[in-house]
């Protein structure tokens, strides 16, 4: 039996829906429904039935590459179906689209406060509303990314301050008293850290503010 009449007798056997619901891939074009037969189809290795491997079976059978059949794959698993229907109507990276999924209930999307329904004659509303979002989550990132700086920054400013005064104040007492500053700084930073990210481990104990010294306090610059 030729390959293509095998296929066909796999292909049209009642399982699947029809040769061409696992196409259409090219140019990054793919339904719901396409997606969800290609998984199929790899998962219950049909690439078998006509005694090929993936590999051949999406260049012979499918027109496509492997590595365009496993990304589709991929992101089905990944993201759902909702990422492909909503991709039917307007392009939307993987990216964009983890921003948008939670607004999607059912066979709609809530976008600027309006629910619309996923379809091709709302494509112009949704694509605007996309734009809208990613423009308010990369002004908020801008916003977030300029405290950070900030926080670098002032970080960095008390390091040299520390360093300055020890470089002008040619005194043991001082020095001492800069050092234990550091110490107190170091620990405090490292606790901030682990209570951030439990997997780093923190200095052991409590710490405590560095007493004054008697032999001269730490001036400000």
């Amino acid at each position: 039996m030729e390959l293509n009449e095998q296929l066909n007798q796999v292909l049209e056997s009642g399982y699947w829906a029809g040769r061409h619901q696992a196409l259409g891939m090219i140019a990054g074009k793919c339904t719901a429904a396409q997606a969800r037969a290609l998984k199929e189809m790899r998962d219950n290795r049909i690439h078998d039935s006509v005694g090929l491997s993936w590999e051949d079976f999406c260049t012979r059978c499918l027109q496509v590459c492997r590595a365009t059949a496993d990304n589709v794959i991929r992101r089905y698993n990944e993201l759902g179906a909702d990422y492909f229907r909503l991709s039917e109507v307007c392009r939307i990276s993987p990216e964009t689209f983890q921003s948008v999924a939670p607004r999607i209930q059912g066979s709609a999307v809530e976008l600027d406060g309006e629910r619309i329904e996923i379809a091709a004659e709302n494509a112009h509303k949704i694509r605007a509303g996309i734009r809208r979002l990613r423009e308010d989550l990369d002004t908020a990132l801008d916003r977030q990314t300029k405290v950070t700086a900030d926080l670098f920054h002032r970080v960095d400013r008390l390091t040299k301050d520390i360093y300055h005064y020890y470089k002008l104040r040619d005194e043991a007492g001082i020095h001492a008293t800069l050092a234990s500053v550091s110490r107190y700084a170091s620990a405090e930073f490292a606790r901030l850290s682990e209570h951030m990210d439990p997997g780093i481990p923190g200095p052991p104990g409590h710490s405590s503010r560095p007493e004054a010294r008697t032999d001269g306090p730490v001036d400000r610059v």
